[in-house]
């Protein structure tokens, strides 16, 4: 003997309703797109100039792999109290294999300007500033580098002490989500 909890239609109206509902929660679970997230970094990293060159290795993710090299040469000769000349200045930053800087020479980026897929960046070592004197710089740096094979775009902020020459990095910030653009100074 069969038994029934209601009309044939009803129970095929529930069954087709249950398969839809399980078949929307699983397209939604599966389409969802990963969120985005920006890692940001507050440093106080000072780099002052030598002659030998003083290096700092920057790793943007922490995963103990340096992605960019930032060393600041130069010296300054003083004669007199509070009269100095510099000999030679130069900021450079090095990528490490497959990482690369906005721009050719690497620019000095404005705060929002975005870093991202559609940019140009140089994958050698790029001189930032550099001449008889430093001149001011306060910016950002664009950066794209990799992480298992995929790029991913940041930024580093610094400013170069006009009377020292020594650079400090200030801050950094990664985009998590691969090929996901970011602007200079978002966290």
């Amino acid at each position: 003997m069969r038994t029934s909890s209601g009309p044939a239609s009803v129970r095929l109206h529930l069954n087709r309703f249950a398969i839809a509902t399980i078949l929307a929660v699983g397209l939604l679970a599966v389409a969802w797109p990963a969120a985005a997230e920006i890692v940001y970094t507050k440093v106080n990293v000072q780099i002052p100039p030598s002659f030998s060159g003083t290096s700092y290795n920057l790793d943007l993710n922490n995963d103990g792999v340096t992605d960019f090299t930032f060393t600041v040469n130069g010296a300054i000769i003083c004669g007199f109290p509070d009269e100095c000349a510099w000999l030679f200045y130069s900021f450079v930053e090095t990528p490490a294999s497959g990482n690369g800087a906005e721009g050719s020479p690497p620019t000095n980026l404005a705060k929002g300007d975005q870093i991202g897929p559609s940019q140009t960046f140089y994958g050698g070592t790029g001189t930032i500033e550099g001449g008889p004197r430093p001149i001011s710089l306060k910016g950002y740096l664009g950066l794209s580098f990799q992480i298992d094979g995929e790029t991913h775009y940041g930024w580093a902020k610094i400013s170069v002490n006009m009377k020292t020459g020594v650079v400090t990095l200030t801050s950094c910030a990664y985009e998590t989500i691969a090929n996901m653009p970011i602007n200079a100074g978002q966290f």
